[in-house]
């Protein structure tokens, strides 16, 4: 039986910057973040969307040149970056843990209003408060959606390449979990997507899973000079992204 595992993406962080918030009148192998924030994404999305080749049985050799990856993903389904940012609960080092919503858009303003006033409450003196949660949302799910869409532009790779979230999380299965592999039944249940003769497999992502990313949230330039000080803690936030893989499996 399969254990649960958790997959690091390092070439999935993404990074935006936040919208100037103004006064009325005048004038975010392991890594970690400022703050982590979860979303739930079905186990199925994810295979669909890391998938790989072989036309050999070692699938368990890292360096094999009969190995080849893909990533399957199409803007306008947005299947990974549907729900991202607004449904993205902050679960660790949340600026404030009682705060009714708690989505990264929620924290970052928060995050920002305390750098800037020495209090999260100072968010509602943000002229634009709805509009700097909604602007973050837009530019970070736009992010995400061109950084995928970077993978898809690559095309097929094999296990030379350098960049290829597949291949990431397909290494670490065999390195921490190969008997996955052995389960998938490449000829049959677990088969993707065709490309030409080859038919290409899903990444054995299970209920249960982990995979994460960051996203570095940086302010406006000027951002600091509307309360007219010289000096101000950092305005940027990294939130560690995990995404939780739920639901059945795409072969299920």
């Amino acid at each position: 039986m399969s254990t649960a595992q958790s997959f690091y993406l390092s070439d999935l962080q993404i990074a935006t910057t936040a919208t100037l918030g103004t006064l009325s009148g005048a004038a975010s192998t392991s890594f970690t973040g400022d703050a982590t924030a979860e979303l739930d994404v079905s186990a199925s999305v994810l295979q669909t969307l890391f998938q790989f080749h072989s036309d050999a049985i070692d699938v368990d050799n890292v360096v094999a040149d009969d190995l080849t990856y893909k990533v399957v993903y199409a803007s306008s389904s947005y299947p990974l970056s549907a729900d991202f940012l607004a449904n993205t609960e902050v679960t660790t080092n949340m600026i404030n843990s009682n705060a009714a919503t708690n989505t990264v858009p929620y924290d970052y303003v928060r995050y920002l209003a305390e750098c800037l006033f020495n209090t999260y409450l100072g968010a509602d003196l943000f002229a634009n408060e709805a509009e700097l949660r909604t602007d973050l949302d837009t530019t970070a799910r736009a992010a995400l959606n061109t950084k995928l869409l970077e993978f898809v532009d690559l095309g097929t790779q094999d296990a030379s390449a350098s960049i290829n979230p597949c291949k990431v999380i397909l290494d670490q299965i065999i390195i921490n979990q190969p008997t996955r592999l052995s389960e998938l039944h490449l000829s049959s249940g677990s088969a993707g997507t065709a490309d030409g003769a080859a038919v290409f497999n899903y990444v054995p992502i299970l209920e249960g899973d982990s995979l994460y990313f960051k996203l570095v949230v940086s302010a406006a330039t000027g951002q600091a000079a509307v309360v007219d000080v010289s000096t101000v803690t950092t305005l940027d936030r990294t939130y560690l992204i995990k995404i939780n893989a739920v639901g059945a499996n795409a072969w299920a």
